[in-house]
């Protein structure tokens, strides 16, 4: 566990290195949102008296407004890095307290009023900027996300160390054992494509991914398919991955057709077993589907349209799986069949 700071300036996201100063829990703003102290007011786990009484704010705020376990996470591991649990009554421009809130969030006092910052933090500010419960499918975000989706921070990736410490913190407030990231319940949709591979369903794995390799490096230097000679080639999810595979045609109108067929004839695999290298793994987002090629080592190799979500240029790229489901994309998983043509 990362040790925080304490009893010295330090830099937070945003901010230039600032001193500590501690704002009481009566200064100022609304104290209608104050939950009853709890009632353990002992140390949290590597945390100093401070810390822990604002850990501890922060998660019975997060309780009074039935935020599921994850939504408490989220905020501890958004206060260690904007204030490191820390009340400051300043910092980057006009952003001050344990979330770092800019002015249009509150008065200052609110801002600094921990219980309110926290209740901020999950229901959105007063200035009507949308608090964690207000965004849009927060609860299947990676905490990073989720966090930067509240806060909109020049750093975006930075909550994303802070997510073991306050798994820990929020066990050692609630007695609640942290998630084990070993193994997912089963909510009855198939496991997204992790772990170790089991065989390949290819002859040689090794030229396929020197083949799909040879796609992602004509695109990336503008050229047309080393294999066919096309230049829209990354437009088509589908035909892509059939030339990956050797053919020049999928011989589907699109990728959930694909998918479709392949689930009526027997062979798609929805049980949540991990892709075999060479697999197709099949997305079923409307209304024409995806389909990318498992090239092993949790990585596979798509053709990306999503420009502004990804920030890259339209073409073909090799990517961690992972991008489709947790990434811009937010693809919902199906499968995967064997590369049946």
């Amino acid at each position: 566990m990362k040790k925080l700071a304490v009893g010295f300036p330090f830099a937070v996201v945003g901010m230039a290195a600032v001193g500590l100063v501690f704002a009481g829990a009566g200064r100022g703003g609304a104290q209608e949102d104050q939950p009853c102290p709890p009632d353990d007011t002992a140390p949290v786990a590597e945390l100093d008296e401070h810390q822990s009484a604002h850990a501890r704010t922060i998660v019975a705020v997060g309780e009074r407004h039935d935020v599921p376990e994850f939504g408490l996470a989220v905020a501890l591991a958004t206060a260690a890095q904007e204030s490191m649990l820390r009340n400051l009554d300043h910092g980057d421009r006009d952003s001050v307290g344990l979330f770092q809130q800019r002015e249009p969030w509150g008065s200052f006092g609110e801002r600094t009023h921990p219980p309110t910052a926290a209740k901020f933090f999950y229901t959105g500010g007063a200035g009507e900027q949308p608090g964690l419960l207000d965004i849009p499918g927060w609860q299947n975000m990676p905490l990073t996300e989720a966090a930067q989706a509240v806060q909109v921070s020049a750093y975006p990736d930075a909550y994303a160390k802070w997510e073991d410490d306050a798994w820990t913190w929020l066990a050692d407030i609630t007695g609640t054992p942290p998630p084990d990231n070993g193994c997912d319940p089963d909510d009855g949709e198939p496991d997204k494509p992790v772990g170790e591979d089991p065989p390949p369903l290819v002859d040689d794995p090794a030229a396929l991914r020197a083949r799909a390799q040879a796609f992602a490096d004509a695109s990336e230097a503008g050229l047309p398919d080393p294999f066919y000679g096309a230049t829209s080639y990354y437009l088509l999810c589908a035909q892509l991955a059939a030339r990956v595979h050797g053919h020049a045609h999928s011989g589907h109108i699109s990728a959930l057709d694909q998918w479709q067929a392949y689930t009526a004839s027997g062979v798609a695999v929805t049980d949540g077993s991990p892709p075999p290298p060479g697999a197709l793994l099949f997305y079923t987002n409307q209304p024409w589907g995806h389909v990318a090629v498992y090239l092993g080592n949790g990585k596979a190799i798509s053709n990306d349209i999503l420009d502004e979500q990804t920030g890259r240029q339209g073409g073909v790229y090799i990517v961690d799986t992972t991008e489709f489901t947790d990434g811009a994309w937010k693809l919902p998983y199906a499968g995967w069949a064997p590369p049946i043509y």
